[in-house]
């Protein structure tokens, strides 16, 4: 069975494209967060392509190391923001090869070549934890009794920024101590006391 190539339509408007792979990730259960940001560095590559003539079905390995140089040296990324680059670029190659647009993933083996000894040459710390000592007198610190609050209910909880922004008065138990999350694909445990 012969690959179909992208038809005409679809390279005048590749951001149609990114539309239909944007709905395609929520389907597949992907947070919004994620989506969103797929999105915006697949807008980026777009970008880089249109400046230089080139359509999604003309990119190849070539294209790909240009845009690795243009991230490096030109927006000036670090190691993790160039990983969520083609890490976007990854999927979206990956559901072009799905969909029959392109015959495969040309992104993959780029990323097992590329981004590891990128990532040895320029590895960033380890994020540092801080001590319950550290933490209590950070907290200490906030003379806001609403800031203080907040930070407490991060560093006791474990919750992340998203979960304490969806967080409503109904979501707490008064009687138990606890805090219903609202259900996200990154949480299995939504009760925290």
């Amino acid at each position: 069975m012969a690959v179909e190539r992208l038809s005409l339509k679809t390279l005048q408007n590749p951001l149609a494209l990114i539309e239909d792979f944007s709905r395609d990730c929520k389907l597949r259960g992907m947070t919004a967060e994620s989506v969103r940001r797929y999105v915006s560095s697949l807008r980026i590559f777009l970008k880089f392509l249109e400046k230089r003539g080139i359509n999604l079905e003309e990119v190849n390995v070539q294209v790909l190391r240009d845009f690795l140089r243009h991230v490096i040296y030109d927006r000036k990324a670090k190691h993790k923001t160039v990983e969520n680059y083609f890490s976007a670029l990854s999927a979206f190659y990956d559901y072009l090869a799905f969909e029959g647009y392109v015959s495969s993933n040309i992104v993959l083996p780029f990323r097992r070549r590329y981004l590891k000894r990128y990532k040895s040459d320029f590895d960033d710390p380890e994020r540092k934890l801080l001590s319950v000592e550290e933490m209590s007198r950070l907290v200490n610190s906030i003379l806001d009794p609403r800031d203080k609050a907040i930070a407490m209910l991060l560093a006791k909880t474990g919750i992340r920024r998203g979960e304490l922004l969806r967080l409503d008065i109904e979501d707490i138990n008064w009687e138990e101590y606890s805090i219903t999350l609202k259900p996200t694909p990154k949480r299995s445990n939504r009760t925290v006391y």
